[in-house]
């Protein structure tokens, strides 16, 4: 959905014709696919971080429980796995990304503004940190 038209990730034929002979072969050009996220490195680093509070307040709050630590441990494999894929897949270009930092977001519906794009991004990350922080604020409060 939000993309840098400067880096691509696949390529299609597109064949001109001559118009009065439509078997005729003009040209034929390379079309490329767009393929990067345009995110800029600080809400990338926030989804880090929320991802990194929620799984430090599930294991202070289940760190003894050995069945626990191993599901906790495969979800931390499948966020590094995201993190991981998404970070690879912007690093595999001929040119370097060129988000702004500070600008609008170019997203399917059309360009808002850097505030309203983190929002709508960060809106759930911040919420799981949120969810995992109050269970452990809860545990301590009931375990003696």
């Amino acid at each position: 959905m939000l993309m840098n038209h400067n880096i691509f990730a696949a390529q299609t034929d597109v064949i001109e014709y001559d118009l009065p002979n439509d078997n005729v072969l003009i040209a034929a050009h390379r079309t490329s696919e767009p393929r990067t996220f345009e995110l800029p490195m600080s809400i990338w680093y926030a989804m880090f971080v929320c991802c990194a509070v929620f799984f430090g307040a599930l294991l202070m709050v289940t760190g003894t429980d050995g069945g626990t630590m191993y599901v906790i441990a495969i979800s931390i494999g499948y966020t590094a796995m995201y993190f991981g894929t998404a970070a690879l897949l912007n690093s595999i270009s001929s040119a370097p990304p060129v988000a702004n930092p500070y600008g609008d977001i170019d997203t399917f519906t059309g360009r808002i503004g850097f505030v309203a794009a983190a929002a709508q991004i960060l809106t759930v990350p911040i919420l799981v940190a949120l969810f995992g922080v109050v269970t452990a604020i809860i545990y301590a409060a009931v375990t003696p």
